[in-house]
């Protein structure tokens, strides 16, 4: 019984190596990858649609830019020079007034996010940037 349960699994393994060999020839698992990234990302930010307001939905992928940029940088695509630097400190700093303004907001009137529909949103934000 066990060794006609591991003949199985080790042959759904080689159908399964097979299938992956057959994707990534000729360059279609860069495009797999992008798919899957791009399919991720849409299905994450819709979730996080049902679990934020717009507004802060909005707040979190104005951070786009900031997000790209980091990626790039960390992939090595991109240097980042004082301009660069100054123009996120700007959008950061920002950024940390409207949560301000949000706050003394969100004091007053009941809280609508949940830190799941941030966390969800922040995901999203990065998955598009690895794109």
């Amino acid at each position: 019984d066990r060794q006609r349960a591991a003949k199985v699994t080790s042959q759904c393994w080689l159908k399964c190596v097979h299938g992956l060999t057959v994707v990534t020839s000729g360059g279609r698992a860069t495009i797999v990858v992008i798919g899957l990234l791009q399919g991720l990302a849409l299905g994450v930010k819709n979730e996080a649609l049902l679990l934020l307001s717009v507004s802060t939905r909005t707040m979190i992928f104005a951070l786009n830019v900031l997000a790209v940029m980091l990626i790039a940088r960390l992939c090595g695509l991109e240097t980042l020079r004082r301009m660069k630097l100054l123009a996120a400190a700007l959008l950061a700093v920002g950024g940390v007034m409207q949560g301000l303004a949000t706050l003394e907001h969100l004091r007053s009137s009941p809280r609508s996010d949940s830190l799941l529909g941030c966390t969800l949103a922040v995901l999203a934000l990065f998955l598009d940037a690895l794109r």
